[in-house]
């Protein structure tokens, strides 16, 4: 992968296995490409109850902005 990526988990998430899924980008994808975060309480949507966990929204625009600022 050549690309900047953004994985996202929830620390609740029932459906992905969170630990195995970002061990695996970490060895698939380099180091200064990888932004990976689980997000505490978010489930597999990042959300708690009908809300997106706190820092869900800073993260992706943070993430964006970066990739922006790098693209010029």
């Amino acid at each position: 992968m050549d690309v900047p990526l953004l994985a996202l988990f929830g620390e609740d998430d029932d459906v992905v296995p969170v630990a195995r899924s970002a061990e695996i980008l970490r060895t698939v994808v380099r180091p200064d490409l990888l932004d990976l975060h689980v997000l505490p309480r978010g489930d597999h949507r990042l959300q708690h109850g009908e809300d997106f966990v706190p820092d869900y929204l800073e993260t992706l625009t943070r993430f964006l902005a970066a990739q922006m600022d790098a693209a010029g």
